[in-house]
């Protein structure tokens, strides 16, 4: 679950916590402060290369219920992690109801490199345009991309753009209903 979300590091205190994450492969203990224990975690970048391109699941954003009860089974079965179910997308995803079985169509591989990730920005290189890729941060209608289309909202609530160039820009920017709020 930490990889799927990005998780950089995790932190423990409990000797049986502690022991656990010991014995996992893909933690690495790199320092203590006190009581904790802090491991960093493998294979956990904030943006990464997808296998399969993303499917539309039809009606899954009509209302927080409706998202929620989709992206929580997605998140919930591992096995369903290798096609991302996204709210919306590019005409040429494929689109399938609520509960239905995705398509596994793949994606050629690309390489994600030079990611850069602050408060409200993440940047990266790739080098492939057109080939979609995963952002592993919340997703909120605020996010606007530079050299790529979206970002669209993938299960649980992550983001994938599809780079339009080989350099990747996504901000946190504010929208007209922000502006209008504020004046």
């Amino acid at each position: 679950y930490m990889q799927l979300l990005g998780v950089k590091y995790y932190m423990a205190f409990s000797p049986a916590a502690v022991k656990e994450a010991r014995q996992q492969k893909d933690l690495t203990e790199i320092a203590t402060s006190g009581p904790w224990v802090i491991f960093e975690v493998a294979d956990s970048d904030i943006v990464t290369p997808l296998t399969n391109q993303p499917v539309v699941v039809k009606g899954a954003d009509k209302d927080a219920k409706s998202w929620l009860h989709m992206s929580e089974d997605f998140f919930l079965d591992p096995k369903q992690w290798n096609v991302e179910l996204a709210a919306s997308g590019p005409k040429d995803w494929a689109r399938i109801g609520t509960g239905q079985t995705p398509p596994e169509t793949a994606v050629p591989p690309v390489a994600v490199s030079n990611i850069t990730a602050g408060d409200d920005r993440i940047s990266f290189d790739v080098d492939k345009v057109g080939v979609p890729v995963l952002v592993k941060a919340s997703y909120f209608p605020n996010w606007q991309a530079s050299g790529a289309q979206g970002p669209w909202r993938v299960a649980p609530n992550l983001m994938v753009v599809v780079p339009t160039s080989k350099h990747v820009s996504l901000h946190y920017g504010r929208t007209s209903v922000d502006l209008i709020a504020m004046f």
